[in-house]
């Protein structure tokens, strides 16, 4: 090109300024729809906490003992099991235990939840390898307390949106039936641990679809620590898990004997911790 027929300097540079100018506006309009999306999200979550809230979890929670029990697979392969427990106390609050048991891994979570979800209480014991850790978690007031055996402890206000200790496949399976992309707050114990300080980490939930059979299909999105994890659920039509998805890794329900046949001492320490539990509820009721 030459000089005559090159465009003058300063209209290269009003021409740059413009293209500039266009950019920021398109950077700042997408984040401000990225944070209304977001905010869309959170209010969906809440409203479905809102929902729980005022119908209680009673109605989907046994009024007796129920064990639910699953085998974990990687690439079709048997690796670990999962007994899920549920029951109501004498005082009609939501009473759980669920044990996980993976290669060199083990994981107990205890709680008792009102069916309101306006109040709770979770323990949990994890063992990975040779190390182990210990979470309490206090709702209670609107307020959350995480207290883990490293000493720490910390308090937030609980959002609008929070999911408590217990509450989470009720939340998953609800969100599913009410919204189409909602957003939830929650505690994951291994990140306390990890940053030493105490935020509300973040999962999404997404309805994926319906099955023949009327039940529910949706994708839970954990979100934190630098990565997201997606879980795909299918809930029959009566709420209970009829499986999970992770990765290459898969959790299918199946019979006590059929988990017991593989892992024989499995029953035995579902059953002790159960009874661990309950006679723990009863001495705190009696106090």
């Amino acid at each position: 090109m030459t000089e005559m027929t090159q465009p003058p300097r300063f209209a290269r540079r009003s021409l740059l300024a413009a293209i500039m100018a266009v950019v920021l506006v398109g950077a700042v309009a997408a984040a401000w729809l990225m944070e209304r999306a977001g905010q869309r999200r959170v209010d969906a979550g809440a409203k479905v906490i809102a929902d729980l809230r005022s119908k209680g979890l009673a109605d989907g929670w046994p009024r007796e003992l129920r064990i639910d029990w699953y085998l974990t697979r990687v690439s079709a392969k048997p690796v670990g099991w999962r007994a899920l427990a549920r029951w109501r106390t004498d005082d009609g609050d939501l009473a759980g235990t669920d044990i996980m048991v993976y290669p060199e891994v083990f994981v107990m979570e205890q709680w008792v939840l009102s069916p309101d979800m306006s109040r709770g209480e979770y323990s949990s014991v994890e063992q990975a390898g040779r190390g182990a850790g210990t979470t309490d978690i206090l709702l209670e007031a609107g307020i959350v307390t995480i207290r883990q055996d490293s000493g720490r402890r910390a308090s937030l206000p609980a959002p609008a949106n929070y999911i408590p200790e217990g509450a989470l496949n009720d939340v998953v399976r609800r969100s599913g039936q009410l919204a189409d992309d909602a957003q939830f707050s929650i505690v994951f114990n291994e990140r306390f641990r990890q940053r030493g300080t105490f935020d509300f980490d973040t999962i999404r939930v997404r309805r994926l679809g319906r099955t023949e059979d009327g039940g529910l299909r949706v994708r839970r999105i954990d979100t934190g620590g630098g990565r997201t994890l997606h879980t795909d659920y299918e809930f029959d039509k009566d709420g209970r898990i009829l499986g999970t998805a992770t990765g290459g890794s898969s959790m299918t329900p199946v019979s006590a004997e059929k988990v017991t046949k593989r892992y024989e001492d499995a029953d035995k320490q579902v059953r002790e911790a159960i009874e661990s539990w309950q006679n723990q509820l009863e001495q705190r009721r009696g106090e």
